[in-house]
């Protein structure tokens, strides 16, 4: 069944994410298994794969380029948990390679909601 495997990946990956915090820098082994799991298309896998990268591999962006998209696309069916994850991963992914345009508005020069809706 499906489901069933899906939420055994999930909970595989979950521990497998905090196995690898005693092992520094992660094996060959443990970032194969990684980038299998990011290739996976079910939300609730990517939602989980998504932690063990940020555990396993944050400085691996290498692992993410052929899965941006379908990451991207798996938004809308995670759950919040996921969600927050992918959001993560996919902004470490988005920062540091796609450059801001040059007459992008700096943050801090974005007025607040609040100082929107008094002026």
């Amino acid at each position: 069944e499906r489901d069933g495997a899906e939420a055994g990946l999930q909970t595989g990956t979950a521990a497998g994410a905090g196995a690898s915090m005693l092992l520094p820098p992660p094996p060959v082994e443990l970032i194969e298994v990684l980038t299998k799991l990011l290739g996976d298309r079910s939300s609730p896998v990517l939602g989980a794969a998504a932690a063990a990268f940020l555990e396993i591999a944050p400085d691996r962006l290498d692992l993410l380029h052929q899965h941006y998209h379908a990451m991207v696309a798996a938004l809308t069916e995670a759950d919040e948990w996921g969600q927050a994850l992918l959001l993560e991963v996919l902004h470490r992914y988005a920062t540091a390679n796609f450059p801001l345009p040059p007459d992008a508005m700096p943050l801090h020069a974005i007025p607040s909601d609040a100082a929107r809706l008094d002026g």
